[in-house]
C-alpha cells in the first residue's frame, strides 16, 4: 500500500530542510529569466513483520527527483497519538539500503550496508552529508543509529545534487532494503523525494517551462 503523506506531519520534521525563496523584480523582464524552486513528495509504505527484503518502485516512466532520503519507524509508533508520541527514526535493523536509478545503483553498488551491533555504520552517516550536499548536517554520530537514523541519496546522473542545470531525468527508481534479523513487527518506510523545479518568464512577461 503506497499512501501519499506529503500534507501531513511526517514530513520528516525533525529532519531540518531549507527550500530557496522566489523574488521577482517587478516590471516586464528584458529577457527570458529562469527560476529554480524545490517540492517534495513524501510517501509511506507498511513493511509487513517477520520479513526481510522490501522493493518498491517509487516511480515509473515519469520525471525523476534529484534526491531522496528514507527512514524508517515502528507502525504502531507512526499510528501513535502526534501530541504524546515524538517521532524517532529508528534503524529498524536495516542491513542494506540502495536505490535504482534509471538502473544506477546509488550511492553504488553495494548501498549502505549497516551492522548495528558491532557499530558499522560509518558510510550511511557520512553519506547524509555528502549525497545531499551537505557542509554538515546536525545529527551527532551516537545518535544516528537509534532515534535519527536517516539515509540520504543523490539520484542525479553526474551527483552534482542541487547544483545541477541538467534537464530533468525520466525514467525508474525503485527503492531496495533489506533487513538482518527480520523485524518483528509492522515497520513504516518513509520516503522523501526532493525535486529541482524550474520555470521560466519571457520578455513579454509571460509564463513559459523552461524544461
Amino acid at each position: 500500500k503506497e499512501e501519499d503523506i506529503t500534507q501531513y506531519r511526517v514530513s520528516i520534521s525533525d529532519f531540518t530542510m531549507y527550500f530557496p525563496r522566489i523574488t521577482l523584480n517587478t516590471g516586464s523582464p528584458t529577457r527570458d529569466q529562469v527560476f529554480s524552486y524545490t517540492s517534495w513528495k513524501t510517501l509511506a509504505y507498511t513493511h509487513q513483520s517477520g520479513q526481510s527484503n522490501f522493493k518498491k518502485d517509487l516511480a515509473i516512466g515519469e520525471t525523476l527527483p534529484q534526491k531522496a532520503i528514507v527512514v524508517f519507524m515502528p507502525e504502531k509508533q507512526y499510528n501513535g497519538s502526534w501530541s504524546t508520541s515524538k517521532v524517532k527514526f529508528s534503524n529498524c535493523n536495516v542491513s542494506n539500503i540502495l536505490m535504482k536509478c534509471n538502473q544506477r545503483h546509488v550511492p553504488h553498488m553495494n548501498g549502505y550496508q549497516c551492522d548495528w551491533k558491532n557499530d558499522i555504520f560509518h558510510a550511511a552517516y557520512n553519506g547524509l552529508t555528502t549525497e545531499l550536499g551537505a557542509i554538515q548536517h546536525p545529527i551527532q554520530y551516537d545518535k544516528f543509529d537509534d532515534g535519527y537514523t536517516i539515509f540520504g541519496f543523490d539520484l542525479t546522473p553526474n551527483k552534482t545534487g542541487n547544483v545541477s542545470l541538467d534537464q530533468p531525468e525520466r525514467g525508474a527508481l525503485e527503492l531496495s532494503v533489506e533487513f538482518e534479523p527480520a523485524p518483528t513487527e509492522n515497520t513504516m518506510v518513509i520516503v522523501l523525494l526532493i525535486y529541482a523545479e524550474r520555470f521560466a518568464i519571457n520578455k513579454a512577461g509571460v509564463f513559459t517551462n523552461a524544461t
